[in-house]
């Protein structure tokens, strides 16, 4: 017996036997536990009742969120759907009681081998700009892009996709039959179609040396949308990993609809319905628990998807700019209102996601005291005797100031009446 309560169970069973002829002592002493520890078990079965009903109705939200859309999801994958769902349940909690009801989840196998195209090239290999830093020049900066293979029937379909290598959004996708260069070239007139709005001249769309990314038709079709190539070394799948992992996460997902692929139809009808999964409802833990499409508005409006719990106010930049420059410009050594900017070219100053990771490490300052107090007024703590006092003294930058929208101004200038003094500051 594995376990204190199978023994347990088995001594209740053994003196419920008729014939039975021992005595708890006896039993007790066979099984290898203690009298006390089985009279306590006894006297919690009430308890364990209660537990087991809770683990169970639990087990339920976890199935629940397990077969959202129909594709199997890790411990994590649970967790992050569940936080959609509205239902906060911690990750060992989850794993315990996928172990207690025998729910498996997907694992990934390793790829043995790299599959390496070595015909002619038609044209040159780019540089590798992009040197294996994916997430830091931000949204629609390093443009990741691939083809693999799907069985099919004895045969195979290719798939060409072009991944945002910081939202991990699949921004374009083509399927075919053949490996002709024309579902590559589709792949990138169907970026620039949807997405070239968000791009700029400094996007890169990263590959690595296959005969389709040297071919002097993708080298062309790159250079007039405005973009730039670069590429992996060779044979160095690492320099591509976050589209390599892509694939091995699209294909674990799909393994249980592949074999049932009787067309190419049929297969890219069940690709363009995890394409929609994974980019607006597949959560991704290193996304703040978000879909790609999701992390996508977040770090361009600072906006957490609705449905979900905001984060409270701590910052506003009109008030606060005179306390958040000084440390700003202490972190980059000068004066930054004093760095060029060319508004025609779109060219130097101060990138945005440069002055983000100047903000974050600001450390402790005026600016950093204001915002640990709003914090924590904002979720109801008590302050410090210390930053009780600061507060006092600093109550008029501490405290955030009520701005009124154009709609309010207009209403309470007519209450008021013409001549009177303007509102916030306004004529």
């Amino acid at each position: 017996m594995d376990s204190a309560g199978e023994r347990f169970e088995a001594i209740r069973a053994a003196l419920a036997d008729r014939n039975n002829i021992l005595t708890v002592k006896d039993l007790c002493e066979l099984a290898g536990v203690s009298r006390s520890g089985y009279y306590n078990w006894v006297r919690s079965e009430k308890n364990r009742e209660l537990r087991e009903a809770k683990d169970r109705a639990a087990f339920e939200q976890i199935l629940e969120a397990y077969r959202f859309r129909g594709y199997a999801k890790g411990v994590r994958g649970i967790h992050m759907r569940l936080l959609h769902m509205g239902i906060r349940m911690n990750v060992k909690k989850i794993r315990r009681l996928m172990r207690k009801y025998k729910l498996t989840c997907p694992i990934r196998k390793p790829n043995p081998y790299r599959r390496l195209q070595r015909s002619i090239r038609m044209g040159s290999a780019a540089e590798n700009l992009v040197n294996r830093e994916f997430e830091s020049h931000g949204p629609r900066a390093i443009l990741l892009t691939d083809i693999t293979y799907i069985p099919l029937c004895g045969r195979f379909c290719y798939l060409s996709t072009i991944l945002d290598s910081c939202t991990k959004q699949v921004l374009a996708y083509a399927m075919s039959e053949s490996l002709e260069v024309d579902f590559v070239l589709e792949t990138v007139q169907l970026l620039v179609k949807h997405h070239g709005i968000s791009l700029s001249k400094e996007t890169v769309i990263h590959s690595d040396q296959g005969t389709h990314y040297t071919s002097l038709k993708f080298i062309q079709l790159v250079e007039n949308s405005a973009l730039r190539r670069s590429m992996s070394r060779r044979g160095n799948c690492w320099d591509n990993a976050p589209q390599e992992s892509f694939f091995g996460h699209m294909k674990d997902e799909l393994a249980s609809e592949i074999p049932g692929w009787t067309s190419f139809e049929a297969a890219k009808a069940s690709i363009d319905r995890w394409m929609d999964y994974y980019n607006n409802d597949r959560c991704q833990w290193d996304l703040a628990k978000l879909s790609p499409n999701e992390y996508y508005h977040y770090i361009t409006t600072g906006e957490y998807p609705a449905g979900k719990k905001k984060s409270p106010k701590l910052v506003d930049w009109e008030q606060d700019y005179p306390l958040i420059l000084p440390p700003i410009n202490r972190v980059f050594g000068q004066d930054i209102r004093g760095i060029p900017y060319d508004a025609e070219t779109n060219t130097g100053g101060v990138h945005w996601w440069t002055f983000l990771g100047a903000y974050n490490d600001l450390g402790d300052c005026t600016f950093a005291q204001v915002v640990r107090i709003r914090d924590k007024k904002a979720r109801g703590k008590t302050l410090e005797k210390d930053e009780r006092e600061w507060y006092r003294r600093n109550s008029n930058i501490v405290n955030m100031k009520h701005k009124l929208s154009q709609e309010e101004e207009t209403t309470i200038s007519k209450w008021l009446g013409a001549g009177k003094e303007p509102v916030n500051g306004k004529c």
